[in-house]
């Protein structure tokens, strides 16, 4: 009798991790649904190119503590210099950047000061030099825009966090960080990291994996082309 109780908790537990599982499944499938294919393909790369580079980074540490590994020198990365901490594959980082542009996932996630509209403010043109051609103006604009203002801030009004919002609505640790997000915008790194040690998050949650990526792995990798530039 005791032996058929015990069978019968197993096959309970079992049927509701695979219940979860497809749930999970079920719900990351209407996440990128709801993001479109081309965006969902270039967002899923971006989780491909964040585990080799874990794998890359770490590769002696067991595959479920990389990311928890990573977090602990992130922390400490934003306070010193991550010049010599970790590798980076810059080529492959040059045509995810492309990718998430070309497909305005970027966008989705984060956004460029000047490419926010301001609303009554009058646009400053330059002041032509003599002897230019309008296509030398225009680039020289352009340039000159980009200059001026090429900080980004977290678009709390993009399909990835409204994706998160509506799709994984039922994980209790994501919730109050997409809601935190919704009202505050960008929140200080060190926050989120301290946030991503202290609570149970399941590391190889899919959607985790895709926060990480917007979080911090756009980021690292935006800033690795930046110091390649020669």
């Amino acid at each position: 009798m005791k032996i058929i109780t015990v069978i019968s908790i197993i096959i309970t537990l079992l049927s509701c991790g695979n219940s979860q599982t497809a749930s999970s499944n079920d719900n990351l499938s209407k996440f990128n649904d709801f993001l479109g294919s081309e965006k969902a393909e270039v967002l899923e790369q971006g989780v491909s190119s964040f585990d080799k580079f874990l794998l890359s980074n770490y590769p002696t540490i067991d595959n479920g503590k990389r990311t928890r590994f990573f977090l602990e020198q992130l922390l400490i990365a934003y306070t010193t210099n991550p010049d010599n901490i970790w590798t980076f594959d810059t080529e492959s980082n040059k045509e995810l950047i492309a990718a998430f542009e070309s497909s305005g996932m970027r966008k989705e996630i984060i956004i460029y000061s000047y490419e926010v509209p301001k609303e009554n403010e009058e646009k400053s043109d330059l002041i032509p030099i003599k002897g230019e051609t309008e296509k030398e103006y225009k680039e020289r604009e352009k340039l000159e825009f980009s200059r001026l203002d090429s900080s980004y801030s977290f678009n709390t009004y993009g399909l990835y966090l409204s994706g998160l919002s509506k799709f994984a609505k039922e994980d209790k640790l994501i919730q109050p960080y997409v809601e935190a997000r919704q009202i505050a915008g960008d929140i200080s790194p060190s926050l989120i990291i301290n946030g991503y040690l202290q609570e149970d998050y399941d590391y190889n949650n899919p959607f985790f994996k895709r926060m990480m990526v917007a979080d911090f792995y756009l980021g690292l990798i935006m800033w690795d082309i930046e110091r390649n530039v020669k």
